[in-house]
């Protein structure tokens, strides 16, 4: 990278545009030596016999060496790239520190020596020549070979780092009337208005060039973004709410706006119902519908936050855990109430079922069995069995052991002897 201490030189050593304080006449040798400079000869005699300021001369020589050193890097880097002993690793290595060595000395041109004005002109040389006019031409010189590094080292690049600013102004241009064609369109979706708006936005800064970071990653979420709703809004009907919510989560359109509107519009919801069990059923149609949606694309719209899909699904999952908890708790406290009202009976159930034969078959009781069933199950409790249910008491009711025979009997006899000692009226 031996050309690349041009730029060193100039932002840390003698070659600074601000401390640089050459004469005129070096200006003048150093531009008649080069011979084959984009500047000309007879171009260069204009400057030499006109009374051209020092400034201006200072503007063309920093013009000239930017061009040499952009045409020795390119040239450097192609022999490189064609060198037989250079391994995939090596050059994969030296394409990234290239592209952070530029990137590094861009971000140092915009921060320290342009205004937010010259950035928005940052290819316009005013015809006063003057130090800023240096900066712009050295930033171009410098986005120059991050576009040779794309166009020529494709595969070796970080796709995480921002692409050259041609790209960017090229990138806007050609994506224009599209992104019109769909604005145009965003006013008519049955959609609440902040949903319209973050589409909207994001779309505004991508035609305007305004989005602060687009990265070869980010440029090609952006690319696919565009192309799917352009395709979803040119149909003959425009989509439907839960249509368009199914797209933004494909395309992982993961804003924090977009993500607590759509959890809120789903708690809107639950809360219309009154039964946790409704609520429940819900949350879980709606985790059976985000869960099949598949993403589009590879990179989400902020790479530094969660999934949209994800954090859904998490958050999903979250509330259905908690109605699950509810509903549990809410039995446990049911059982517990019915059992503390429950009158323990000091018999089995089969016992029970037995006792309640006998007065049937008897004709002490009458009517239904099943309503019989249905009261005693609801009413008693034995040591053993917390829940009578009425299934138990109709198995053992047509079902009789001998065991629940030899028990009743007992029970019946004890009856008989306290029966035998009560002492009747006088």
């Amino acid at each position: 990278m031996e050309h690349m201490n041009v730029f060193h030189r100039i932002f840390h050593g003698d070659l600074h545009p601000l401390t640089n304080q050459k004469t005129k006449e070096y200006y003048l040798t150093y531009l008649e030596n080069k011979e084959h400079d984009e500047l000309g000869r007879c171009d260069f005699i204009d400057l030499k016999m006109t009374n051209t300021s020092t400034i201006t001369l200072k503007f063309w020589y920093y013009q000239s060496l930017f061009n040499h050193t952009l045409q020795n890097i390119k040239w450097d880097l192609h022999k490189k790239l064609f060198s037989l002993d250079k391994k995939v690793e090596d050059i994969d290595n030296l394409i990234k520190n290239y592209q952070n060595y530029v990137l590094n000395y861009m971000r140092i041109i915009e921060q320290n020596y342009l205004s937010a004005e010259d950035r928005r002109s940052i290819f316009k040389i005013s015809e006063e020549k003057t130090n800023t006019d240096i900066f712009k031409i050295l930033y171009k010189t410098l986005d120059s070979i991050l576009l040779f590094l794309e166009e020529t080292f494709l595969k070796y690049i970080d796709k995480s780092l921002d692409i050259p600013y041609q790209q960017r102004l090229w990138f806007a241009h050609q994506n224009q009337v599209t992104i019109n064609t769909i604005q145009d369109k965003i006013p008519s979706l049955k959609v609440p208005k902040i949903v319209k708006d973050e589409i909207h936005q994001l779309l505004s800064k991508i035609k305007d060039n305004t989005i602060s970071d687009l990265t070869y990653e980010s440029k090609e979420y952006y690319s696919t973004f565009i192309k799917v709703l352009d395709h979803l809004f040119n149909k003959e009907k425009l989509p439907s709410k839960e249509q368009l919510y199914e797209v933004l989560i494909s395309l992982d359109f993961n804003t924090f706006k977009i993500f607590f509107f759509m959890t809120d519009d789903i708690k809107n919801k639950i809360k219309s119902l009154k039964n946790n069990e409704d609520k429940l059923k819900l949350y879980r149609e709606y985790f059976k519908k985000v869960k099949p949606i598949v993403n589009t694309i590879p990179y989400r719209l902020n790479p530094k936050l969660p999934p949209l899909r994800k954090n859904l699904l998490d958050w999903i999952t979250e509330e259905i855990t908690f109605y699950e908890e509810l509903i549990k708790f809410d039995k446990s406290r049911v059982l517990e109430e019915t059992f503390n009202n429950r009158k323990l009976l000091k018999v089995s159930v089969p016992e029970v079922s037995l006792i309640t034969k006998l007065l049937y078959e008897s004709k002490v009781i009458d009517g239904p069995r099943t309503e019989l069933f249905s009261f005693l199950s609801k009413t008693f409790r034995t040591e053993k069995a917390a829940l009578i249910s009425s299934e138990s008491l109709s198995n053992n009711y047509y079902s009789v052991s001998e065991s629940s025979k030899r028990s009743v009997k007992k029970i019946l006899k004890g009856m008989l002897l306290q029966l035998d000692q009560m002492k009747g009226e006088l």
